[in-house]
This record gives C-alpha cells, sequence and structure tokens, in this order.
C-alpha cells in the first residue's frame, strides 16, 4: 500500500504559542490512525489544518503523492478529505437534511426541498441512524444525534481520508460507531481518528501518532505500544491519573439545594438533596431527563410542577440571573454553543460573568481585568499566557477550563456542571477533580456533577443519584457504588439486582 498522507515540517504559531512544531509522519492508505496527546498538545490546531481551516506557516502535507494546501473547508472536501468535528460544525437553525447536503442545496424550492428530505431519508438508513426525521432542525435534537449526524455528514461525502475528532464523546456508547466504522473500512479510505480514549484506540487503530506541546513523540504501533508508555509519551501520566479512589466521606452538612416532585417535559416527580459540602454526582443514559433538571436549576427552563429550594427557602429560578443571584452556577455540556463567548480573548469569557468584580468606575480596565483572572486560572490550571488570547486558538480542554474559571470568578457557592470533562484528556480530567475536592473542602459550597464516565464517577463521588425515565431511581453511595450498579439502575435493572442480590 501506498501513503495516503504525508505531513512534513508542519508549524503554526499564534503568537508566542507555538502548537505545531515541525510536526512530520506519514500515514499508510487504509488505516485507521490514532492521534493522541494531552488538551494543548497540537490535535485541535492539526485537524484544522487538515480540514483548511487553518493556514500552517510552514512545512507540507501531501495526498497520495500530490500537494495539498487548503484554503478552506470546500477545499479539503475537494480533494477527498472530510472532517466530523468534536465542536459541531452543524447550523442549529437549519433541517437535518439542509445540514447533511450543505453545501449542495438548491435554491429551496418546494420540490427541491422534498428531494432533499427523500435523499437524506437514503442517507439516514443507510448509515442506522433512521430515527432521525430529515426535516427536524438541527436544535431540537439530542447531543448523541448531533454528533451521530456530524459523523454521517462527513462519511456521506465519500472521502479518500476522514478525519474524526473525539468522535464517541458525546456517544452514551460506542457500539453504532464502531459498527459504522466496520461498514465503512475499505483499502481506499483513510481514517485520522482523534480521541483520549485509550481502549478505542487499541480497538480501532492500527497505528498512532503521539503530540506534546505542538512536537511529534513518536509514531508507533497500537499493538507494540502499553499503555504505560503511551502515557509516559503524553506527558508523563501514569493509567488511572485522575481517578484514584477517594476516601468516603459520608457529607451531612446542611441541605445546598433541595428538589421537590420536580416535573417538566421530560422528568416527572424528581425529588433529592444536594447537601453543603458534597459532591453529588448524577449517571443517566442520554435522554432520561437528567439534562431538563440541570436547566430548569440553573433557570434556564421553567419546571412544569414541584418546587426548588436553595438554602432551605422555596425560591422562583425565571433566569440564569436568579440562579447565580442564589449562588447557583451552570456549566453546560457544549462548551462551542453554551459555554465560550467565541471571538473574545480568553481573559473575557473569563469575566464575562462577573463584570462588576473587574470593571473600575464603569470601564473594564486591562491591569484590573487581567489581575482578577489570575487566581481563578491558577485554580483551574489554566495558563496564564492564554487569557491575552482568543478563546478561538485554545484547545478544547483548555476552554472548558476558560469557562470553570468564569464560575470561579463569579463567587458561585453551588456549581452544576454538566459532563465537564467530556472529550478532555487525562491531565485536564485531573484538574477537574482537584477544582470540585477543593471547591466542595470549603464546607458550605456542593457541587452537582452529570457524567457519561460511570468510571469517574464511581472513584469521584460521595453519593450519585441514578435517572432512568425522567425520574431518579436509585441513590447510591459509599462502598454500594460501583460501575456495575450504576448500569443496572440507568438501565431500567436496578430492582432486579437488589432481588438477584436478596
Amino acid at each position: 500500500m501506498g501513503l495516503a498522507l504525508e505531513l512534513t515540517g508542519l508549524s503554526k504559531a499564534y503568537g508566542p504559542t507555538k502548537a505545531l512544531q515541525d510536526v512530520s509522519f506519514n500515514v499508510v492508505e487504509g488505516q485507521t490512525h490514532a492521534i493522541i496527546g494531552e488538551n494543548g498538545a497540537g490535535k485541535s490546531t492539526l485537524i484544522r489544518a487538515l480540514a483548511g481551516l487553518e493556514r500552517p506557516d510552514r512545512g507540507s502535507i501531501r495526498i497520495q503523492g500530490r500537494a495539498y494546501a487548503p484554503r478552506n473547508l470546500k477545499d479539503s472536501r475537494r480533494a477527498g478529505v472530510s472532517t466530523a468535528f468534536q465542536d459541531l460544525s452543524l447550523l442549529p437553525n437549519l433541517t437535518v437534511a439542509e445540514n447533511l447536503f450543505l453545501p449542495r442545496l438548491g435554491r429551496g424550492l418546494l420540490v427541491k426541498r422534498k428531494d432533499n428530505e427523500a435523499a437524506a431519508r437514503e442517507v439516514l438508513d443507510k448509515y442506522r441512524v433512521g430515527h432521525i426525521s430529515p426535516n427536524r432542525t438541527v436544535d431540537g435534537l439530542a447531543l448523541a444525534d448531533k454528533q451521530k449526524l456530524e459523523i454521517v455528514r462527513a462519511i456521506s461525502h465519500q472521502p479518500k481520508i476522514l478525519l474524526l475528532d473525539e468522535p464517541s464523546a458525546a456517544l452514551p456508547d460506542v457500539e453504532w460507531l464502531y459498527s459504522l466504522l466496520a461498514d465503512i473500512r475499505s483499502s481506499d479510505l483513510t481514517i485520522l481518528y482523534i480521541s483520549h480514549r485509550l481502549a478505542e484506540i487499541r480497538d480501532l487503530c492500527q497505528t498512532a501518532t503521539v503530540l506534546r506541546n505542538g512536537e511529534v513523540v513518536d509514531t508507533v504501533r497500537v499493538d507494540e505500544a502499553d499503555d504505560s508508555r503511551v502515557f509516559q509519551m503524553m506527558g508523563g501520566a501514569t493509567e488511572g491519573h485522575g481517578t484514584e479512589a477517594r476516601q468516603v466521606r459520608g457529607v451531612t452538612g446542611e441541605p445546598a439545594i433541595e428538589v421537590r416532585n420536580l416535573s417538566g417535559q421530560s422528568i416527572k416527580d424528581v425529588n433529592f438533596t444536594l447537601q453543603q459540602g458534597e459532591l453529588l454526582g448524577v449517571a443517566a443514559l442520554e435522554g432520561q431527563g437528567q439534562g431538563e433538571t440541570f436547566r430548569i436549576l440553573a433557570g434556564a427552563l421553567k419546571p412544569a410542577g414541584g418546587q426548588v429550594y436553595v438554602d432551605d427557602e422555596a425560591v422562583t429560578l425565571n433566569s440564569t440571573s436568579a440562579a447565580l443571584r442564589r449562588g447557583i452556577s451552570f456549566v453546560a455540556e457544549e462548551r462551542k454553543t453554551e459555554g465560550i463567548f467565541p471571538g473574545l480573548s480568553t481573559l473575557g469569557n473569563v469575566t464575562a460573568g462577573a463584570l462588576r468584580k473587574v470593571d473600575r468606575f464603569g470601564f473594564l480596565g486591562g491591569r484590573r481585568e487581567f489581575a482578577s483572572s489570575v487566581d481563578v486560572a491558577r485554580e483551574v490550571d489554566l495558563n496564564e499566557r492564554y487569557l491575552r488570547m482568543d478563546i478561538d486558538a485554545l484547545s478544547g480542554g483548555n476552554q472548558q477550563k476558560a469557562v470553570l474559571a468564569r464560575s470561579l470568578l463569579q463567587g458561585s457557592k453551588y456549581l452544576l456542571l454538566y459532563d465537564p470533562s467530556r472529550g478532555v484528556d487525562v491531565g485536564t480530567k485531573g484538574t477537574i477533580y482537584g477544582l470540585m475536592e477543593r471547591f466542595v473542602n470549603r464546607g458550605d459550597h456542593a457541587v452537582l456533577w452529570y457524567s457519561t464516565d460511570l468510571a469517574e464517577l464511581s472513584a469521584v463521588c460521595d453519593r450519585i443519584l441514578c435517572f432512568y425515565r425522567g425520574s431518579v431511581v436509585q441513590e447510591l453511595a459509599g462502598t454500594d457504588i460501583s460501575v456495575e450498579a450504576l448500569l443496572a439502575a440507568i438501565t431500567g435493572h436496578a430492582g432486579a439486582e437488589r432481588e438477584a442480590k436478596a
């Protein structure tokens, strides 16, 4: 087999920050090749360069022996390169069919629209996502379905090189993805697979290139490199970093947030209490009501019934500002669309929710704004040099750190964290765990944390609420917490498991 992709001396800098430094490696045709590295290692910049969204300062790219220098996404597609981005590139106000066929749509005439929807239905059925309606607008889809649509759209272009950036990060399980990749695998298709999940890389990839600080550490055969070696190449981290079992504390603090008989579009009679000093986990499969619960507590959605109490006082959280006044801050799962403010500096993103703390006589001052942000940046392990950079130039993990820093600067007592470690590297996961631990150790603070990673919930939380079909069906605490017990509860088998034990 020949070479599908050749990178030679690829370099890209954003001011003093070198995102890529002399990156060189080759990928053989027909292989699935992994790109591994912690956040900030240069993976996102590399993908954007290959997709035509960034132009390298130096170096060259060749595809099947031909020079490749795309100026935009359309150029990359013409050359046979298609990308499924982790931070979804779908247009939320357009339909599924319109997103699938952009930029190949006609002028939107009725006949053309029907043709597009019929063609979209064929594509969706072909790639096993026929449950998604072609005429539904994308903003109404669940996050997992948006991720599947992003992947299907990239594949539907029939590329020679497919770039998959954290394709499983928003998926509740990988069965669909594995089956899809098995179906499309051929000697004519080369896949670059970016993931923080080594198990997936071992299942799917033959070779891997490890990046650290924008440089290539090594390119290896996956079956010849054990996990410890990979972690060392990534940056000295060891397996399990950040998820070591914590000491069970049995928190018995005062009630921070209490929910009584909460109901909404997807939830019914949800009851629980988050105590001060507690890190309370939430486990659930996609779309079991946990998202609506978090958004009601954040003031972003109105409940149909029930009552919320904050610090033992009945409250009406009819806006996010009302929730903030009660000390509640929400970090959403989609940092690109719900977390960051694109086009602003990282500093502007950090201070956006706390302008009264950083202004002087009604004006934002550079020194005062910067000084007020340095401490919270350090607390989330965000290098202060990133504060001066555009938020769009940061890796996904560093963007997430900036969003967390904003919540801290707001002075919130209670954090609602919705899958904050999705799609971030081992080191950033450890930073998030440490931040939550320090936060609740203040005594009168608390964290409500949903994660799609049951192993990290099991390792870190004091208690875990299990959602199924819009209700809390089980609560696990202390030594009763295990991945197996969580899986049983969130798939509706908690009762059967208890009967088996009895």
